[in-house]
């Protein structure tokens, strides 16, 4: 009978893994407005970084055209070779799940059905075919794309958000402070008070022009050893966040840093992106909240690995993926795979409750899977789709 019931539980595990809508909070894909930013195409899926240093090394003709890249990354990585790794497998994945059938091992075939495509007729495609509810890229502000774009007030697609990151003025503001000058902002290399109200007034800005929904960072060091990252963090990134609503995620938190910053700042709401694959977060406080402890293309092993660390440290308190997708046409195949190795994971971590004689119900699965697919961050975020909704 026990058995029987583990089984049951083991579909039902599969089944809602695969069936729950996602929300990817990290990733490369900017909206139909940012055209020169975002990448639709078939040739984008095999021209990423990834695949070119596999076809080239560090030798990447210069004068190649995407095309031709696309091509010759075919012929090397896929036909000459087969496509063993997840980085190669999940292009086909991809391309599986968008209605191509790659069993032809044509590229100008596959390029015929995609690429005739409209931008928003492949973003259907493409969010349908991951289950994705929405995506949130990074908009650096010293982006001369992003900065370009902003200045056409065109609509937008809801399901493409943006999240502001300050890296150049927490880790390199000497050389962000001429450029800022150059924009007409008062800063000065030695901060002080005109210097942190000029940097408010920058983030003010573009928060008008870009609507982010959280702000992030990337901390190279720890906050005690680099004093000017830790006042430009304090004295402007956390009040504006606080002032404005805003959720600040950081990259690289150390523990102790994230005990103090709890500490000093209550109205903060504080997420962290740790390194490392969960062994850690048992030193966080508690209480802490967590995004995309697994990222991009790690392999089975890894992903499982952080997964079981991560629940066992924090239970489902964390957001489980995020695929830092470069190519929209990435997104179905990232996430397919980490789905199943999601499921199996979580199969194995329910089969051994139901051992204990504790017996998981359908809705508390379909609630934790909706945590680690960040329905709860996407509510307080108001994306679209954050109900954490199923197919």
């Amino acid at each position: 009978m026990m058995d029987e019931a583990v089984e049951h539980i083991r579909k039902i595990v599969w089944n809602i893994v695969h069936q729950t809508t996602a929300f990817d909070l990290s990733t490369c894909l900017y909206d139909p407005r940012f055209s020169c930013c975002l990448r639709a195409d078939v040739d984008s899926l095999f021209c990423t970084p990834d695949l070119l240093a596999m076809a080239f090394g560090q030798l990447v003709p210069e004068d190649a055209s995407r095309r031709e890249l696309a091509d010759e990354v075919f012929r090397r990585l896929f036909l000459e070779q087969t496509p063993a790794d997840e980085a190669r497998r999940s292009v086909l994945t991809s391309l599986g799940l968008l209605g191509v059938n790659v069993a032809g091992r044509d590229l100008n075939a596959f390029r015929s059905q995609l690429d005739g495509l409209s931008v928003q007729e492949c973003a259907e495609k493409v969010f349908t075919a991951a289950n994705i509810g929405c995506i949130v890229s990074e908009a650096d502000l010293f982006d001369e794309a992003v900065r370009s774009a902003t200045e056409y007030a065109e609509p937008h697609d809801r399901r493409f958000r943006l999240s502001l990151s300050v890296d150049s003025i927490i880790t390199d503001f000497k050389t962000a402070a001429p450029i800022l000058k150059e924009w007409g902002y008062a800063v000065s290399d030695r901060l002080g008070k005109q210097t942190y109200t000029e940097l408010l007034r920058l983030l003010g800005d573009w928060q008008q022009r870009l609507s982010p929904v959280f702000v992030s960072c990337n901390l190279q060091n720890p906050l005690d050893d680099d004093a000017k990252a830790r006042k430009i963090l304090t004295k402007v990134v956390i009040p504006f966040c606080v002032a404005n609503q805003l959720p600040l995620a950081i990259n690289g938190l150390e523990p102790q840093d994230a005990l103090a910053l709890q500490k000093e700042n209550a109205e903060l709401a504080l997420w962290a992106r740790p390194c490392g694959f969960g062994e850690f977060l048992d030193e966080f406080p508690a209480g802490m909240e967590y995004l995309g402890l697994c990222r991009g293309l790690m392999g089975p092993q890894c992903t499982a690995h952080c997964l079981r660390e991560s629940l066992a440290s924090v239970g489902f308190g964390f957001s489980a993926y995020e695929s830092d997708s470069i190519s929209l046409l990435q997104l179905p195949g990232r996430w397919a795979h980490f789905r199943w190795n999601l499921g199996l994971v979580l199969q194995d971590f329910y089969t051994d409750l139901a051992r204990t004689g504790w017996m998981i119900t359908e809705d508390e699965i379909r609630r934790d899977v909706r945590l680690l697919f960040g329905a709860d961050k996407a509510a307080v975020l108001g994306l679209a789709g954050g109900s954490g909704s199923d197919n």
